[in-house]
């Protein structure tokens, strides 16, 4: 639920569930602002039609291709 707190591990958990997308919508969320932070004068170029409106998740999507 939104405000939850978990950890990554449970997370991890989470995602191996069937309806565990939304574990892997928050981790890819996390991380991938961790990675753009570290990158930050990086600059690369979404495909605007996503379906992922976030800045971060594309980030991450990018990152783990």
């Amino acid at each position: 639920m939104e405000g939850d707190v978990l950890t990554a591990e449970q997370l991890f958990y989470g995602m191996m569930l069937p309806s565990g997308n939304d574990a892997a919508y928050a981790l890819a969320e996390y991380f991938g602002k961790q990675l753009q932070d570290r990158k930050q004068n990086v600059v690369i170029s979404f495909n605007h039609n996503s379906k992922f409106s976030n800045s971060t998740i594309k980030y991450f999507l990018k990152e783990m291709n």
